[in-house]
């Protein structure tokens, strides 16, 4: 595998906008498990453990 960045003239360096990003407030990541008859759904809030899913029917 063949990674490659592109850098055009005039733009900022990576690590210039990695460190002007700030985050702030909490954090949800949501799973999707997505099949024909079943959705199964995790959520993670902030950086603890992902919580059970939740299945639902189609």
């Amino acid at each position: 595998m063949q990674n490659t960045i592109v850098h055009y003239e005039g733009t900022t360096s990576l690590e210039a906008v990695a460190t002007k990003v700030k985050p702030c407030g909490a954090r949800i990541k949501i799973g999707l498990d997505v099949h024909a008859r079943l959705y199964v759904a995790v959520a993670q809030y902030d950086h603890l453990l992902p919580k059970g899913g939740a299945a639902f029917e189609a």
